[in-house]
């Protein structure tokens, strides 16, 4: 029992730097909510929440070229929530150019030059 007195308490530096940037990044987003809550006066938490939400699963969905089974992995849910989660902010994605009618695209005929194109019913 004695060595364990001996050994000086150090904290590990990389979880307190880690969690002194999760710290920061959500000061900033409660910032945010109340930026944003100035300018519209009525919207609660529950619709900021929802809001950002849906602009989290369009930007995973974005930089992962629409790929639903991947970027629920890269958000940690179950591809059946994330499923549920597009319907319900009705979040749809389509490869093609991003003008004109949306049409699906083949990854051979599009190619690296093709675009993601969203539709935006919300």
């Amino acid at each position: 029992m004695t060595g364990l007195k001996e050994w000086p308490l150090r904290p590990n530096s990389y979880l307190l730097t880690r969690e002194t940037e999760e710290r920061k990044l959500l000061r900033q987003g409660v910032r945010n909510f109340f930026a944003f809550r100035d300018r519209q006066p009525k919207l609660s938490l529950k619709d900021f929440l929802a809001k950002l939400e849906r602009e989290i699963l369009i930007e995973a969905l974005s930089r992962l070229n629409g790929n639903q089974k991947l970027a629920a992995k890269a958000l940690g849910l179950k591809h059946t929530t994330l499923n549920a989660k597009t319907r319900k902010y009705h979040i749809s994605f389509f490869k093609g150019p991003c003008f004109g009618q949306p049409e699906r695209m083949s990854p051979r005929k599009g190619g690296e030059n093709s675009r993601l194109k969203m539709l935006n019913y919300g």
